[in-house]
Protein backbone atom coordinates (compact mmCIF):
# COMPACT_ATOMS: atom_id res chain seq x y z
CA UNK A 1 0.00 0.00 0.00
CA UNK A 2 1.19 3.55 -0.93
CA UNK A 3 1.98 6.20 1.39
CA UNK A 4 -0.77 8.45 1.86
CA UNK A 5 -0.14 11.75 2.30
CA UNK A 6 -1.66 15.31 3.38
CA UNK A 7 -0.03 18.65 2.01
CA UNK A 8 3.76 18.40 1.47
CA UNK A 9 5.98 21.09 0.15
CA UNK A 10 9.03 18.59 -1.57
CA UNK A 11 12.29 19.75 -2.78
CA UNK A 12 12.06 22.32 -5.20
CA UNK A 13 12.66 21.78 -8.88
CA UNK A 14 14.33 23.68 -11.39
CA UNK A 15 12.36 24.76 -14.58
CA UNK A 16 14.51 26.23 -17.44
CA UNK A 17 13.12 26.66 -20.87
CA UNK A 18 15.65 28.26 -23.39
CA UNK A 19 17.73 30.54 -21.77
CA UNK A 20 15.61 30.83 -18.42
CA UNK A 21 15.70 29.34 -15.32
CA UNK A 22 13.59 29.30 -12.46
CA UNK A 23 13.50 27.55 -9.12
CA UNK A 24 9.53 26.03 -8.12
CA UNK A 25 8.29 24.89 -4.78
CA UNK A 26 6.51 21.45 -5.20
CA UNK A 27 3.59 20.76 -3.92
CA UNK A 28 2.43 16.77 -2.72
CA UNK A 29 -1.35 15.67 -2.39
CA UNK A 30 -2.71 12.20 -2.42
CA UNK A 31 0.92 11.29 -4.04
CA UNK A 32 0.54 13.05 -6.49
CA UNK A 33 3.52 16.06 -6.98
CA UNK A 34 1.84 19.64 -8.04
CA UNK A 35 3.72 22.95 -9.68
CA UNK A 36 2.23 26.27 -9.11
CA UNK A 37 0.31 27.55 -12.67
CA UNK A 38 1.63 31.33 -12.06
CA UNK A 39 5.50 30.09 -11.89
CA UNK A 40 5.30 27.92 -15.06
CA UNK A 41 3.52 31.11 -16.73
CA UNK A 42 5.85 33.53 -15.74
CA UNK A 43 8.68 31.32 -16.85
CA UNK A 44 7.15 30.55 -20.38
CA UNK A 45 5.68 34.44 -20.77
CA UNK A 46 2.25 33.27 -21.26
CA UNK A 47 -0.79 34.32 -19.47
CA UNK A 48 -3.89 33.17 -17.34
CA UNK A 49 -7.06 34.12 -15.96
CA UNK A 50 -9.72 32.37 -13.52
CA UNK A 51 -12.88 32.66 -13.92
CA UNK A 52 -14.03 32.11 -9.91
CA UNK A 53 -17.93 31.85 -10.79
CA UNK A 54 -17.65 28.97 -13.38
CA UNK A 55 -13.94 27.62 -11.75
CA UNK A 56 -12.91 28.08 -15.60
CA UNK A 57 -8.81 28.44 -16.27
CA UNK A 58 -7.76 30.08 -19.64
CA UNK A 59 -4.10 30.07 -20.31
CA UNK A 60 -3.27 31.83 -24.02
CA UNK A 61 -0.40 33.65 -25.40
CA UNK A 62 -0.28 35.68 -28.72
CA UNK A 63 -1.02 32.23 -30.96
CA UNK A 64 -2.62 29.68 -28.82
CA UNK A 65 -5.36 29.57 -26.30
CA UNK A 66 -6.41 26.63 -23.73
CA UNK A 67 -9.74 26.46 -21.50
CA UNK A 68 -10.11 24.22 -18.81
CA UNK A 69 -12.31 23.94 -15.82
CA UNK A 70 -10.99 23.38 -12.69
CA UNK A 71 -10.92 19.47 -11.36
CA UNK A 72 -12.08 18.25 -14.93
CA UNK A 73 -10.16 16.35 -17.24
CA UNK A 74 -11.43 17.27 -20.41
CA UNK A 75 -10.14 20.86 -21.78
CA UNK A 76 -10.45 22.58 -24.76
CA UNK A 77 -7.59 23.56 -26.58
CA UNK A 78 -6.97 25.58 -29.85
CA UNK A 79 -10.68 24.52 -30.79
CA UNK A 80 -9.70 20.53 -30.15
CA UNK A 81 -10.80 18.88 -26.96
CA UNK A 82 -8.33 16.72 -25.11
CA UNK A 83 -7.27 15.57 -22.07
CA UNK A 84 -5.35 15.66 -19.06
CA UNK A 85 -4.41 12.69 -17.09
CA UNK A 86 -4.68 14.44 -13.36
CA UNK A 87 -6.64 17.72 -14.26
CA UNK A 88 -5.92 21.27 -12.77
CA UNK A 89 -6.59 22.34 -9.58
CA UNK A 90 -6.22 24.63 -6.95
CA UNK A 91 -4.11 24.60 -3.71
CA UNK A 92 -4.10 27.34 -0.92
CA UNK A 93 -5.84 29.53 -3.37
CA UNK A 94 -3.78 28.59 -6.13
CA UNK A 95 -3.52 26.80 -9.25
CA UNK A 96 -1.26 24.06 -9.52
CA UNK A 97 -0.86 21.69 -12.14
CA UNK A 98 0.36 17.98 -11.99
CA UNK A 99 3.90 17.74 -12.32
CA UNK A 100 3.93 14.51 -15.03
CA UNK A 101 1.55 16.79 -16.92
CA UNK A 102 4.14 20.18 -17.23
CA UNK A 103 6.42 19.17 -19.80
CA UNK A 104 3.61 17.19 -22.14
CA UNK A 105 1.10 19.58 -21.86
CA UNK A 106 3.41 23.00 -22.88
CA UNK A 107 4.88 21.01 -25.18
CA UNK A 108 1.68 20.07 -26.76
CA UNK A 109 -0.53 23.19 -26.45
CA UNK A 110 2.22 26.05 -26.79
CA UNK A 111 5.18 24.25 -28.64
CA UNK A 112 7.60 24.72 -25.84
CA UNK A 113 9.55 22.67 -24.27
CA UNK A 114 10.27 22.75 -20.47
CA UNK A 115 13.30 21.07 -18.75
CA UNK A 116 13.10 19.38 -15.40
CA UNK A 117 15.81 19.07 -12.99
CA UNK A 118 16.03 18.00 -8.95
CA UNK A 119 17.75 20.16 -6.43
CA UNK A 120 19.15 18.36 -3.69
CA UNK A 121 17.49 18.24 0.04
CA UNK A 122 18.71 18.95 3.34
CA UNK A 123 21.48 16.65 5.30
CA UNK A 124 19.80 15.08 8.50
CA UNK A 125 22.46 14.46 10.91
CA UNK A 126 20.01 12.12 13.38
CA UNK A 127 16.48 11.41 15.08
CA UNK A 128 16.03 12.53 18.64
CA UNK A 129 13.60 10.52 20.70
CA UNK A 130 11.15 11.38 23.81
CA UNK A 131 9.20 9.71 26.02
CA UNK A 132 5.92 12.09 26.92
CA UNK A 133 3.26 9.86 28.83
CA UNK A 134 2.22 7.19 26.48
CA UNK A 135 3.34 8.63 23.41
CA UNK A 136 6.52 8.85 21.78
CA UNK A 137 8.56 12.18 20.07
CA UNK A 138 10.58 12.05 16.96
CA UNK A 139 12.81 14.87 16.17
CA UNK A 140 14.90 15.19 13.08
CA UNK A 141 18.02 17.01 13.98
CA UNK A 142 18.66 19.20 10.96
CA UNK A 143 20.06 22.59 9.63
CA UNK A 144 17.58 24.46 8.30
CA UNK A 145 13.85 24.16 7.32
CA UNK A 146 13.06 20.71 7.62
CA UNK A 147 10.26 19.21 4.80
CA UNK A 148 8.54 15.99 5.61
CA UNK A 149 5.11 14.32 5.57
CA UNK A 150 3.94 11.53 7.73
CA UNK A 151 0.98 8.79 6.63
CA UNK A 152 -0.10 5.24 6.90
CA UNK A 153 1.27 1.84 5.36
CA UNK A 154 -1.69 -0.31 6.23
CA UNK A 155 -0.59 -0.70 10.25
CA UNK A 156 2.64 1.03 10.26
CA UNK A 157 3.54 4.40 10.75
CA UNK A 158 5.57 6.02 7.64
CA UNK A 159 7.88 9.55 7.41
CA UNK A 160 9.56 10.89 4.40
CA UNK A 161 11.86 13.73 4.60
CA UNK A 162 13.75 15.63 1.89
CA UNK A 163 17.38 14.99 2.17
CA UNK A 164 19.96 12.64 2.71
CA UNK A 165 21.80 10.69 5.90
CA UNK A 166 24.66 12.70 7.22
CA UNK A 167 27.68 10.02 7.68
CA UNK A 168 27.34 8.46 11.21
CA UNK A 169 23.88 8.85 11.59
CA UNK A 170 22.78 6.91 14.42
CA UNK A 171 18.95 5.07 14.20
CA UNK A 172 17.48 5.45 17.91
CA UNK A 173 16.34 1.78 19.25
CA UNK A 174 12.47 1.48 19.17
CA UNK A 175 10.88 2.24 22.41
CA UNK A 176 7.14 3.04 23.82
CA UNK A 177 4.31 2.04 21.33
CA UNK A 178 6.95 1.46 18.89
CA UNK A 179 7.98 -1.95 18.14
CA UNK A 180 10.64 -1.37 15.08
CA UNK A 181 12.40 1.19 13.23
CA UNK A 182 13.74 1.53 9.47
CA UNK A 183 15.20 3.63 7.15
CA UNK A 184 15.95 3.97 3.75
CA UNK A 185 17.99 6.19 2.00
CA UNK A 186 15.77 7.17 -1.45
CA UNK A 187 17.11 9.01 -4.51
CA UNK A 188 15.13 12.07 -3.31
CA UNK A 189 14.41 11.73 0.40
CA UNK A 190 14.41 9.51 3.72
CA UNK A 191 12.21 6.69 4.39
CA UNK A 192 11.54 6.07 7.81
CA UNK A 193 8.96 3.29 8.18
CA UNK A 194 7.49 2.55 12.23
CA UNK A 195 5.88 -0.51 13.32
CA UNK A 196 3.61 -0.39 16.05
CA UNK A 197 2.90 -2.44 19.17
CA UNK A 198 -0.97 -1.58 18.18
CA UNK A 199 -2.70 -0.37 14.50
CA UNK A 200 -4.41 2.00 16.74
CA UNK A 201 -2.37 5.30 16.63
CA UNK A 202 -2.24 8.54 15.07
CA UNK A 203 0.56 11.33 14.64
CA UNK A 204 0.90 15.24 15.70
CA UNK A 205 2.95 16.54 13.03
CA UNK A 206 4.87 19.94 13.87
CA UNK A 207 8.17 21.74 11.78
CA UNK A 208 10.65 19.32 13.07
CA UNK A 209 8.99 16.74 14.78
CA UNK A 210 6.53 13.61 15.04
CA UNK A 211 4.51 12.72 17.97
CA UNK A 212 3.27 9.27 17.56
CA UNK A 213 0.56 8.51 20.10
CA UNK A 214 -1.82 5.41 20.64
CA UNK A 215 -5.80 5.78 20.30
CA UNK A 216 -8.00 4.80 22.94
CA UNK A 217 -10.60 2.33 21.61
CA UNK A 218 -14.05 4.56 20.75
CA UNK A 219 -12.00 7.98 20.76
CA UNK A 220 -12.63 10.34 18.67
CA UNK A 221 -9.43 12.49 17.37
CA UNK A 222 -10.38 13.67 14.06
CA UNK A 223 -13.91 14.28 11.89
CA UNK A 224 -13.60 15.24 8.35
CA UNK A 225 -16.79 17.52 7.33
CA UNK A 226 -17.89 17.56 3.92
CA UNK A 227 -19.64 20.07 2.60
CA UNK A 228 -21.98 19.23 -0.28
CA UNK A 229 -21.14 19.72 -3.55
CA UNK A 230 -19.33 22.87 -4.86
CA UNK A 231 -17.74 24.56 -8.07
CA UNK A 232 -19.04 23.50 -11.32
CA UNK A 233 -21.94 21.54 -8.80
CA UNK A 234 -24.20 24.17 -7.48
CA UNK A 235 -26.50 21.09 -5.69
CA UNK A 236 -30.14 22.16 -5.36
CA UNK A 237 -31.84 25.78 -6.11
CA UNK A 238 -34.01 27.37 -4.34
CA UNK A 239 -37.03 29.69 -6.17
CA UNK A 240 -34.81 32.99 -4.47
CA UNK A 241 -31.57 31.54 -6.26
CA UNK A 242 -30.39 30.08 -3.05
CA UNK A 243 -27.52 27.42 -4.04
CA UNK A 244 -27.03 24.64 -2.22
CA UNK A 245 -23.56 24.37 -2.24
CA UNK A 246 -23.41 27.57 -0.74
CA UNK A 247 -25.68 26.65 2.67
CA UNK A 248 -23.98 23.38 2.61
CA UNK A 249 -20.46 25.21 3.22
CA UNK A 250 -21.44 28.22 5.66
CA UNK A 251 -23.02 25.78 8.24
CA UNK A 252 -19.91 23.31 7.28
CA UNK A 253 -18.02 26.25 8.70
CA UNK A 254 -19.65 26.96 11.53
CA UNK A 255 -19.84 23.26 12.44
CA UNK A 256 -15.89 23.16 12.73
CA UNK A 257 -15.53 26.58 14.37
CA UNK A 258 -18.01 24.82 17.08
CA UNK A 259 -15.90 21.61 17.43
CA UNK A 260 -12.46 22.89 17.73
CA UNK A 261 -13.78 25.94 20.46
CA UNK A 262 -15.24 23.41 22.75
CA UNK A 263 -13.07 19.92 22.03
CA UNK A 264 -9.77 19.20 21.07
CA UNK A 265 -10.89 17.32 18.43
CA UNK A 266 -9.18 17.81 15.23
CA UNK A 267 -11.73 19.01 12.43
CA UNK A 268 -10.88 18.35 8.60
CA UNK A 269 -13.21 20.10 5.74
CA UNK A 270 -13.52 18.41 2.14
CA UNK A 271 -13.50 22.34 0.62
CA UNK A 272 -13.15 25.30 2.16
CA UNK A 273 -14.40 27.30 -0.90
CA UNK A 274 -16.70 27.21 -3.60
CA UNK A 275 -14.83 24.24 -5.43
CA UNK A 276 -15.70 21.13 -7.14
CA UNK A 277 -14.74 17.71 -5.34
CA UNK A 278 -15.22 14.59 -6.74
CA UNK A 279 -17.79 12.08 -4.70
CA UNK A 280 -14.38 9.64 -4.65
CA UNK A 281 -12.28 12.31 -3.17
CA UNK A 282 -14.23 13.63 -0.69
CA UNK A 283 -13.91 9.96 0.68
CA UNK A 284 -10.31 9.51 0.32
CA UNK A 285 -9.71 12.57 1.74
CA UNK A 286 -11.43 11.21 5.21
CA UNK A 287 -8.97 7.71 4.54
CA UNK A 288 -6.08 9.05 4.00
CA UNK A 289 -6.14 11.04 7.17
CA UNK A 290 -7.64 8.11 9.17
CA UNK A 291 -10.82 10.24 10.48
CA UNK A 292 -12.73 8.58 12.75
CA UNK A 293 -16.31 10.33 11.82
CA UNK A 294 -17.34 11.44 8.47
CA UNK A 295 -20.10 14.18 8.47
CA UNK A 296 -21.60 15.07 4.91
CA UNK A 297 -23.71 17.94 4.58
CA UNK A 298 -26.47 19.25 2.96
CA UNK A 299 -29.93 20.45 1.88
CA UNK A 300 -33.17 18.91 0.66
CA UNK A 301 -35.19 19.48 -2.37
CA UNK A 302 -38.54 18.14 -3.64
CA UNK A 303 -40.89 18.77 -6.95
CA UNK A 304 -43.41 18.94 -3.43
CA UNK A 305 -43.19 22.85 -2.13
CA UNK A 306 -44.59 21.54 1.12
CA UNK A 307 -41.97 19.24 2.02
CA UNK A 308 -40.12 20.39 4.80
CA UNK A 309 -37.99 19.30 8.09
CA UNK A 310 -34.81 17.30 8.82
CA UNK A 311 -33.24 13.65 8.14
CA UNK A 312 -30.38 12.02 8.51
CA UNK A 313 -28.89 9.20 6.23
CA UNK A 314 -26.66 6.48 6.65
CA UNK A 315 -24.84 4.28 3.98
CA UNK A 316 -27.25 1.42 3.54
CA UNK A 317 -29.57 -0.38 0.50
CA UNK A 318 -32.83 1.96 0.38
CA UNK A 319 -36.12 0.64 1.73
CA UNK A 320 -38.22 3.61 -0.10
CA UNK A 321 -38.99 5.32 -3.16
CA UNK A 322 -37.83 8.51 -1.10
CA UNK A 323 -34.90 7.13 0.02
CA UNK A 324 -33.95 6.18 -3.84
CA UNK A 325 -34.87 9.53 -5.00
CA UNK A 326 -32.89 11.60 -2.09
CA UNK A 327 -29.48 9.13 -2.97
CA UNK A 328 -30.74 9.69 -7.10
CA UNK A 329 -30.37 13.38 -6.63
CA UNK A 330 -27.59 13.56 -4.37
CA UNK A 331 -25.46 10.96 -6.65
CA UNK A 332 -26.50 12.88 -10.07
CA UNK A 333 -23.06 15.01 -8.99
CA UNK A 334 -21.09 12.15 -10.07
CA UNK A 335 -21.86 13.44 -13.87
CA UNK A 336 -19.43 16.03 -13.19
CA UNK A 337 -17.00 13.43 -12.84
CA UNK A 338 -17.16 11.50 -16.15
CA UNK A 339 -15.24 9.58 -17.30
CA UNK A 340 -13.61 8.81 -14.29
CA UNK A 341 -15.78 9.23 -11.45
CA UNK A 342 -17.75 5.89 -11.80
CA UNK A 343 -16.97 2.78 -9.99
CA UNK A 344 -14.35 0.99 -12.12
CA UNK A 345 -16.40 -2.78 -11.95
CA UNK A 346 -19.23 -4.08 -10.31
CA UNK A 347 -16.26 -6.00 -7.60
CA UNK A 348 -14.80 -2.45 -6.48
CA UNK A 349 -18.69 -1.19 -5.72
CA UNK A 350 -18.92 -5.02 -3.58
CA UNK A 351 -15.89 -4.25 -2.09
CA UNK A 352 -16.98 -0.59 -0.90
CA UNK A 353 -19.91 -1.95 1.05
CA UNK A 354 -18.46 -4.38 2.40
CA UNK A 355 -15.62 -2.19 4.09
CA UNK A 356 -18.72 0.16 5.16
CA UNK A 357 -20.67 -2.86 6.50
CA UNK A 358 -18.78 -3.26 9.28
CA UNK A 359 -19.73 0.30 10.52
CA UNK A 360 -22.95 0.01 9.61
CA UNK A 361 -24.33 0.04 13.28
CA UNK A 362 -21.74 3.00 14.33
CA UNK A 363 -23.33 4.60 11.04
CA UNK A 364 -26.75 4.38 12.38
CA UNK A 365 -26.16 5.28 15.66
CA UNK A 366 -24.59 8.72 15.16
CA UNK A 367 -27.69 9.30 12.25
CA UNK A 368 -29.91 8.83 15.15
CA UNK A 369 -28.07 10.77 17.84
CA UNK A 370 -27.90 13.73 15.20
CA UNK A 371 -31.74 13.43 14.26
CA UNK A 372 -32.92 13.40 18.04
CA UNK A 373 -30.78 16.27 18.97
CA UNK A 374 -31.10 18.63 16.39
CA UNK A 375 -34.99 17.83 16.46
CA UNK A 376 -35.41 18.67 19.84
CA UNK A 377 -33.43 21.75 19.91
CA UNK A 378 -34.15 22.94 16.41
CA UNK A 379 -37.72 24.27 15.34
CA UNK A 380 -38.16 21.88 12.76
CA UNK A 381 -39.82 18.63 11.26
CA UNK A 382 -38.38 15.73 12.23
CA UNK A 383 -38.44 13.33 9.22
CA UNK A 384 -36.46 10.74 10.81
CA UNK A 385 -33.29 8.49 10.30
CA UNK A 386 -33.19 7.07 6.56
CA UNK A 387 -30.74 4.91 4.72
CA UNK A 388 -28.89 4.61 0.83
CA UNK A 389 -26.97 4.23 -1.22
CA UNK A 390 -24.91 7.34 -1.25
CA UNK A 391 -21.68 7.24 -3.50
CA UNK A 392 -20.24 10.08 -1.37
CA UNK A 393 -20.19 7.18 1.64
CA UNK A 394 -19.17 4.62 -0.45
CA UNK A 395 -15.48 4.03 0.85
CA UNK A 396 -15.82 5.94 4.31
CA UNK A 397 -13.66 3.66 6.42
CA UNK A 398 -15.26 5.21 9.71
CA UNK A 399 -18.60 5.54 10.89
CA UNK A 400 -20.12 8.19 7.86
CA UNK A 401 -23.27 10.04 7.61
CA UNK A 402 -24.81 12.43 5.43
CA UNK A 403 -26.84 15.26 6.57
CA UNK A 404 -30.21 17.04 5.10
CA UNK A 405 -30.85 19.92 6.83
CA UNK A 406 -34.07 21.67 5.22
CA UNK A 407 -35.71 21.93 1.74
CA UNK A 408 -34.50 24.87 -0.26
CA UNK A 409 -37.71 23.49 -2.72
CA UNK A 410 -39.58 24.95 0.49
CA UNK A 411 -39.60 28.72 0.34
CA UNK A 412 -40.42 29.17 3.81
CA UNK A 413 -37.09 27.03 4.64
CA UNK A 414 -35.47 28.53 2.15
CA UNK A 415 -35.57 31.96 4.06
CA UNK A 416 -34.68 29.71 6.88
CA UNK A 417 -31.36 28.35 5.58
CA UNK A 418 -30.20 31.69 4.25
CA UNK A 419 -30.56 33.34 8.05
CA UNK A 420 -27.13 32.92 9.67
CA UNK A 421 -28.77 32.69 12.92
CA UNK A 422 -30.22 29.37 11.72
CA UNK A 423 -27.22 28.20 10.28
CA UNK A 424 -26.10 28.59 13.58
CA UNK A 425 -28.29 26.64 15.62
CA UNK A 426 -28.48 23.77 12.77
CA UNK A 427 -24.13 23.77 13.33
CA UNK A 428 -24.60 23.54 16.88
CA UNK A 429 -27.43 21.02 17.25
CA UNK A 430 -25.69 18.52 14.81
CA UNK A 431 -22.35 19.17 17.49
CA UNK A 432 -24.74 18.27 19.83
CA UNK A 433 -25.29 15.29 18.45
CA UNK A 434 -21.60 14.26 17.45
CA UNK A 435 -21.03 14.65 21.24
CA UNK A 436 -24.14 12.55 22.14
CA UNK A 437 -22.92 10.19 20.12
CA UNK A 438 -19.43 10.04 21.05
CA UNK A 439 -20.65 9.96 24.93
CA UNK A 440 -22.48 6.50 23.92
CA UNK A 441 -19.20 5.39 22.23
CA UNK A 442 -17.19 5.91 25.62
CA UNK A 443 -14.32 8.02 24.03
CA UNK A 444 -13.13 11.42 23.54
Amino acid sequence: MSLLLVFLQATPLELSYGDHKKLIEVVEYEGTEYLPLADIAELLDIQFILDHRHQRVTIFDDEHMVRLLLDFSIYESNGKLKKLIIPLTMMDGEIVIGRSQVIPFFADNFGKLIFIKETAGIEISGLRMETKGDSICLEVIAEGEVKMAVGFEGDSGAIEIDGHLASGFELPKPRGIIKEIKISQLPDYIKIRLRMKSPDFSFIHEAKSVTIYPKRRGRVDLIVIDPGHGGIDPGAIGRLGTYEKTINLAIARRLKRIIEKNTKIRVIMTRNSDRYLSLSRRARIANQNKADLFISIHCNASRRRRSEGFEVYFLSEAKTSWERAVAARENASIRFDLPQGKFDSALEYILWDLAQAQFLEESNLLAECIQDVVCREVRINNRGVHQAGFYVLYGCFMPSVLIECAFLSNPKEERRLRSKKFQEELARAIYKGIITYIDKKGGS
